[in-house]
């Protein structure tokens, strides 16, 4: 460190750097720590363990993503023979203990993996408590970043001699680029909007039987609607683009929606076989012999069908299908229903919810940690709300 930094200390502040077998922290482990650690008399103290990844499912030493073997420039080879994390935790912990924690990336990365590997190894045994949330927590990065920004204004100056952005560059941005008018996009896009809502009014009045109520109608349909919508976008918006870079824009987008639309449609395809068949009211009918709350339903419901499969989108669809036969026997208010449904198919959000990894990923948090925070609060909010749904049920029928 510079020799003109005065750090004013009241703890140990411990300086620390991991090297790993790669980046993904749930499955992958530390190979070499290094902690510099400054005591508030100004002393330093530094340790660097190389370690040993050890697999605790396989029961074998883990191997070195080649990627970062290329960054970090250890071999497995360099690791035979030396101790697991297992067998240092309790060294690592004494460094640790009543020390202040910095680092660079340390709060997105290092000290995340280094509470994975302290909590496998309890998991393996290992009688040993350390809590990483009680030290005061310094990344050295956010300050960096703080200090010099990593945005456009910071980039232009950098790469632009030290000139300051201003609104005239973003003009000349603009005026080579070949946009569509502001007009022609809102045109497009609130267009559909436009047909269904004048199909909505036109079958509320006379006009719809005869010949312009009928067109308009027909317009209005959401189906021709929308693909009207699509047509005019492909032709003007696009205009521009070749047949070939169209198509492949409309691929990827039917990659993203076509699934949600299967759902919706075997959602609903199973709506219409439960009411046909009479197994809506079979089950209706059965619930209410037996006593359980008509309100009570559409909530169990909504997390049965969500927790074997993850999916929020599916649980909503599959379950709204199934309950919306059932409402007559079950003589609630449909709109409780629908919000009991909609409520639940949130609980909970686990290892099989992609959106579980989403939030995981882009909080910097490990997976236990995100199992005791984020699938904890999507169980106790459906279960609050289930509370004053049924609570609201006794007033609105």
């Amino acid at each position: 460190r510079p020799e003109n930094m005065e750090l004013n200390l009241e703890r140990p502040l411990l300086f620390f750097d991991i090297e790993s077998t790669g980046l993904d922290i749930p499955n992958d482990s530390i190979i070499e720590l290094c902690f510099v650690k400054i005591m508030p008399d100004g002393e330093e103290r530094v340790k660097t363990w190389r370690i040993r990844p050890w697999d605790y499912i396989n029961r074998c030493q883990r191997k070195i993503n080649p990627e970062a073997s290329k960054v970090n420039g250890i071999t497995d080879d360099m690791l035979t023979g030396c101790p697991s994390f297992y067998e240092l935790a309790p060294e690592i912990a004494s460094w640790l203990k009543d020390s202040d924690l910095a680092g660079f990336n340390s709060n997105k990365f290092d000290l995340p993996m280094l509470a994975e590997e302290f909590a496998r190894a309890r998991l393996s045994g290992l009688d040993l408590q350390v809590d990483l949330h009680k030290p005061l927590m310094v990344d050295v990065q956010n300050i960096f970043h703080t200090m010099e920004p990593r945005n456009l204004k910071a980039a232009y100056r950098f790469y632009c001699g030290g000139k300051e952005l201003e609104n005239a560059d973003f003009t000349e941005l603009l005026s080579t680029e070949k946009l569509p008018s502001a007009g022609l996009s809102f045109t497009i896009l609130l267009l559909p909007v436009l047909l269904i809502l004048a199909n909505t009014l036109i079958s509320q009045t006379a006009l719809k039987g005869v010949l312009i109520g009928q067109i308009i109608t027909f317009l209005g349909t959401p189906v021709i609607a929308l693909f009207i919508s699509l047509c005019l976008g492909a032709f003007l918006l696009a205009k521009e683009l070749d047949n070939k870079t169209v198509v492949d824009m409309m691929n990827d987008a039917l990659k993203d929606a076509g699934p949600i639309v299967m759902i919706t449609a075997a959602g609903g395809a199973l709506g219409a076989v439960v009411k046909a068949t009479g197994a809506a009211g079979i089950m209706a009918g059965a619930i209410v012999a037996v006593g359980i709350p008509g309100i009570v339903v559409p909530l169990l419901i909504g997390t049965i069908m969500r927790f074997p499969q993850g999916s929020g989108t599916t649980a909503m669809i599959t379950g709204s299908a199934i309950i919306a036969p059932m409402l007559a026997t079950l003589g609630i208010n449909p709109y409780l229903a629908g919000l009991g449904v909609c409520l639940t198919s949130m609980c909970p959000s686990f290892l099989n919810d992609s959106y579980f990894h989403v939030v995981t990923n882009f909080s910097g948090m490990d997976i236990r940690t995100s199992l005791k925070t984020w699938t904890i609060g999507s169980i106790l909010v459906p279960v609050f709300g289930s509370v004053i749904i049924c609570i609201l049920s006794i007033f609105i029928h």
